[in-house]
């Protein structure tokens, strides 16, 4: 019917030649929209469009000109006939080359193959995705319906003025970029993207050729906006200017503008997107992507883009059965089968993981911006084949690790074979014609060596696994194991950062047994494992596993719940074993050192396959977060980290031949340094608007082949979420991190409290930072085993005394303040860990060369000769002199200062009791925490240092300082808040309000400033509370003052002020 009205013969008399024009053209629209035009439809078609006049006579074919029958001038049922010349009609297709472009069938069949793979892609290779499939149709038959109205009726016929410009709403994983680029290549295959004209070319492009692939940019906002004014406009314009023919998609756009709007470069990146895309909508479809709510109120305040941009497509969150069918299908992908109890595993975490829903499309079912979609899957997958490398490659089956042996050996002839002849093929094309390695590298691939007869390599032709002749399942089956490990390690980190101690508050459970407790989830029942997964509190999620673990029957020896298999180094590379051996050398970082050597296995693993042409499983992003406080070791860790994947080969530069950095090609040990980046926030954010993004960049690139490390990488952006500057670095650094993960590990340091806040607030790492080392606080143990490595490295031996290695790690315990038991340990961030033992031992040594050298008497030179032995033994050991001034030292700079008549003690006793405490509360370090240091300082002093310090006197100067800010909370409390009516206490004005007038000037701010004295008591009070002060005091520090100010405030509000709150908030305000 619109076909009909399209042609614009509307009459009744002039509808005959319509139909007849339609039914002549059957064929061709049967070859463009695949409908099936019979006459019967096509006579139902016109009939309900003009009536009876429309039935044919007869159907005539097209001729030079077209003639057909019409109705008399008389109407239906006269006779006679006319002849009407159709307009244009006259033209012979052949002879109009705008036609005969059109009329070509091998292009419109190939159009049409082209639309229909995409479409099929579309609607089999991807799950899920149902609105936006049915728009996809749409589109498509939007499209073929307008080409077909313009062949024949000509461009002025179109009923498409818009443009193709497009929106794609949803959460990340959803499926946006992949379906942009189908989008694109199948607007490129319509003929609906245009090739760009000459006026329109950019420099460096070759336009000779037509591109191999779909001509598809992906920015964001740090690609756009400038470093300075006038450099944003140009930045778009070369970004819609590498995209002509093809696709910008904008990931995030409405971080475009940022600051609510005020924000110059950003709008100027918006005024020039919209004013280039309207004058080239021919050449390129620009896709702007983000959060569905973010991205609605970002058009709705840029109104050129409401006219500009018809398009969206919504993409839904997926349901969990289709979250597990992405699942299969990766798996599928790299030739892997799931077990049956693997897909019912596969299931129950992805459902646990994400959050996901049975049906999406409930109004039950609550979107999650963390979802994750797609992307928690890959992890998910990911994660799984780092535990089925470690499984299989250290299966304790001698049968299995025969079989493993041969496909090894297999695997190798195969890839020396190709090596030959690739060094053959590539050297003979690079003298031929001079072919660079990298095109070599595309050109004589290993599939391509197996296509051909290669018996002149091998004693067999085809790929070892299609033979018959290895078991090349053994590397191919995942079980339910392998993925409830992943869960398992994502339940540990969970109740690890909720457990933890914070200052001044000791472990909620034992960390090291979190490792072990975690596996008997598998278990559990479900209801259970999704509680867990969610739980908020550390003791309802230990208490939890303890339940379960007790209805084991052999309780903690149960071998489901012991360590895995430990990896066999011996066939690795010589720079592995470097690495590894200098990383086993740490102390502690079991969890650190466990998990390398699963990722070492997840590579080996993934050689084996890619030796066997199997598909490779390590393309896993690297990316880690460390977690701890000061002097645990992250920067150590992460340089070894970073060798180990660099001599794993797990992270290459593109175009760059791999070189051990620890071996030479003949195994002698050699010295090489990694590339290292460590950096800040003052290295990535700027001053200035727009010169965040390349920082950031160019902080990346510097890291290629190499390690970037982020310390307290938290601190990026500032507490508040104000900060656009900040915000822009890490949208910037997310999808740098992305893009270049094959090339460069990003590792995120900070204190572990806030750098799951900063996690959470930034949903874009959790899908890209996989990986989560711990760093636990040294216990004491720990520390004296790093003091002795390092004396023992400086050639300086303990005190012979019996007691001197004892004093030695009391010294360390009270510089330190660590623990031997964490659940007893209260941390500070003050402890330091290794830092603290290095600083003792270089006090130790100078304090012993100090001695030395100031003995009165000293040994000649001939002495020295014939006393070697004994003398090398007086320079090289410490004495427990050493020990007694080192103890001295360390007392009095800790406690000597903070305690003084003009210390802080003093000064916050003071304050006290003049009721100004202001100035302490506004201070990043709250008193509690400061007071907290100090006591136990105090108290680590009397029982760690006991008669190795004579610093008696600096003790008991801290003692008398405490006991005199405790009694100074005690008088100002019963001042303020205690039951007597002592004039400006808050029980005084009781009788002086008369809840049935108006409170009078004065007496309102008189209340208020006790009120306001109160409060702040209050906040200095529970601060100390926060950090449980009382326990390390001798005596208890002001007990119940907090709750007798509370009680008396809430006395107070509730019997007086509450009826003339107004006045009170009107003579106050």
């Amino acid at each position: 019917r619109e076909y009909c009205k399209g042609s614009g013969l509307l009459g009744a008399e002039e509808c005959s030649e319509a139909y007849h024009k339609l039914w002549n053209d059957k064929k061709q629209i049967q070859d463009i929209l695949n409908f099936d035009f019979t006459e019967p439809k096509l006579q139902e078609i016109c009939t309900q469009s003009w009536g009876a006049a429309c039935l044919p006579k007869k159907p005539l074919a097209l001729k030079d000109k077209l003639v057909v029958p019409l109705p008399s001038r008389g109407g239906p049922g006269r006779s006679g006939q006319r002849r009407r010349k159709i307009p244009g009609a006259g033209l012979r297709p052949a002879k109009d080359p705008a036609i005969k472009k059109l009329n070509d069938k091998t292009a419109n069949k190939d159009k049409k193959s082209k639309a229909d793979a995409i479409m099929e892609e579309l609607m089999t290779k991807y799950v899920g995705l149902a609105t936006v499939k049915a728009s996809m149709l749409e589109l498509r038959a939007l499209v073929e319906f307008d080409l077909t109205r313009k062949r024949w009726f000509g461009e002025d016929m179109s009923i498409m003025g818009q443009s193709f410009h497009m929106k794609f709403l949803g959460n990340p994983g959803s499926g946006k970029t992949v379906v942009a680029r189908l989008v694109g290549e199948l607007l490129v295959a319509l003929g609906v993207i245009e090739p760009p004209p000459k006026e329109f070319f950019c420099k460096g492009r070759d336009y000779s050729k037509e591109p191999e692939e779909l001509v598809f940019r992906e920015v964001a906002r740090a690609d756009l906006v400038g470093e300075y004014v006038g450099n944003t406009a140009p930045r778009v314009q070369g970004a819609i200017c590498d995209s002509l023919g093809g696709v910008l998609f904008i990931d995030e756009a409405y971080s475009l503008v940022k600051n609510n709007g005020k924000d110059p470069f950003g709008q100027e990146a918006v005024d020039t997107l919209i004013k280039e895309m309207e004058d080239k909508r021919k050449y390129v479809v620009v896709i702007l992507a983000g959060y569905e709510d973010e991205m609605e109120d970002f058009i709705d305040s840029n109104p050129g883009f409401k006219s500009r941009v018809p398009n969206t497509f919504y993409f839904a969150d997926y349901s969990c059965s289709e979250l597990s069918t992405i699942g299969s299908l990766l798996y599928s992908k790299k030739g892997i089968e799931l077990t049956q109890d693997g897909k019912e595993a596969m299931s129950s975490v992805v459902k646990i993981t994400t959050g996901c829903c049975e049906d999406a499309d409930s109004p039950d079912c609550v979107s999650r911006k963390d979802n994750g979609n797609g992307r928690s899957v890959r992890n998910i997958v990911e994660g799984s084949f780092r535990f089925l490398a470690a499984r299989s490659l250290n299966d304790p089956d001698p049968e299995v690790q025969k079989e493993l042996k041969s496909l090894q050996v297999a695997g190798e002839d195969y890839q020396n074979s190709w090596n030959t002849w690739y060094e053959s093929e590539c050297n003979s094309a690079r003298n031929r014609v001079g072919m660079q390695r990298s095109r070599c590298r595309r050109e004589f691939t290993k599939e391509k060596f197996y296509e051909m007869n290669s018996k002149k390599h091998l004693e067999w032709v085809g790929e070892p696994c299609t033979l018959g002749k290895y078991r090349c399942e053994i590397l191919s089956i995942i079980k339910a194991s392998d993925i409830e490990q992943v869960l398992q390690e994502q339940v540990y980190h969970n109740l690890h950062n909720l457990c933890s101690p914070t200052e001044g508050h000791p472990a909620k459970a034992s960390l090291s047994d979190l490792r072990w407790q975690v596996r008997v989830i598998p278990t559990m029942e479900p209801e259970d494992v999704k509680k867990l997964k969610d739980i908020t509190k550390c003791t309802e999620g230990v208490d939890l596993l303890k339940k379960y673990i007790a209805k084991l029957p052999q309780k903690e020896s149960d071998p489901s719940l012991q360590e895995p298999v430990v990896v066999n180094l011996e066939e690795a590379p010589c720079g592995v074993k470097e690495v590894f051996g200098e990383l086993q050398e740490l102390i502690g970082l079991g969890g650190v050192k466990r998990t390398m050597l699963e990722l070492y296995s997840l590579v080996q693993y993934s050689k084996i396959r890619e030796n066997l042409l199997m598909k490779s499983v390590s393309e896993t992003s690297f990316h880690m977060k460390f977690v701890g406080n000061p002097g645990t070791g992250k920067t150590v860790v992460a340089r070894l980290v970073g060798e180990l994947l660099l001599e794993m080969r797990a992270v290459e530069v593109r175009g760059k031949e791999h070189e051990s950095l620890r071996c030479q090609p003949d195994g002698k040990k050699k010295e090489g340094t990694i590339n290292f980046q460590e950096v800040s926030r003052a290295d990535l954010v700027a001053e200035y608007q727009g010169q965040t993004a390349p920082k950031v960049i160019g902080a990346v690139e510097n890291a290629l082949g190499g390690v970037l490390f982020i310390d307290e990488a938290y601190s990026i952006v500032k507490a508040g979420g104000n900060d656009n500057f900040g915000i822009e670095a890490v949208d910037t650094l997310i999808k740098a991190m992305e893009d270049k993960r094959k090339e460069v590990v990003v590792i995120l340091a900070g204190y572990e409290e806030e750098m799951n806040v900063f996690f959470e607030s930034n949903p874009g790492f959790k899908s890209r930072v996989p990986i989560t080392f711990h760093f636990d606080d040294y216990t004491c143990s720990d520390l004296m085993h790093i003091a002795k490595l390092k004396l023992g490295k400086a050639d300086i031996n303990l005190p012979t005394s019996p007691t001197g290695a004892d004093d030695y790690e009391r010294i360390i315990k009270f510089a330190s303040g660590c623990c031997d038991k964490e659940e007893d340990c209260r941390i500070s961030r003050e402890n330091g860990n290794g830092r603290t033992v290095r600083n003792v031992v270089e006090a130790t040594t100078r304090l012993m060369s100090t001695r030395i050298l100031q003995e009165p008497v000293q040994p000649t030179a001939k002495e020295l000769l014939a006393n070697k032995e004994k003398w090398v033994i007086e320079y090289t050991t410490l004495k427990q002199q050493d020990l007694v001034v080192t103890a001295n030292e360390l007392a009095e700079g800790t406690l000597g200062r903070t305690c003084a008549k003009d210390g802080m003690v003093a000064m916050l006793t003071e304050a006290i009791a003049a009721g100004e405490l202001r100035s302490f509360l506004g201070k990043d370090e709250p008193p509690g925490k400061q007071l907290f240091q100090i006591a136990s300082k105090v108290r680590s002093a009397e029982s760690d240092l006991g008669q190795l310090s004579d610093q008696t006197e600096v003790v008991q100067v801290c003692k008398r300082e405490l006991k005199a800010l405790s009694d100074a909370a005690q008088v100002q409390v019963a001042k303020l808040c205690g039951a007597g009516t002592v004039e400006g206490s808050l029980r005084s004005y009781a009788s002086k309000l008369d809840p049935t007038k108006v409170l009078e000037r004065s007496m309102a701010t008189a209340l208020a400033t006790s009120a306001g004295s109160i409060e702040s008591l209050i906040s200095l009070l529970t601060s100390f509370e926060d950090v449980q002060l009382d326990s390390q005091l001798a005596a208890p520090f002001c007990t119940g003052c907090s709750t007798t100010c509370e009680e008396a405030m809430a006395d107070l509000h509730k019997g007086h002020v509450m009826m003339s709150l107004g006045s009170l908030l009107t003579w106050t305000g």
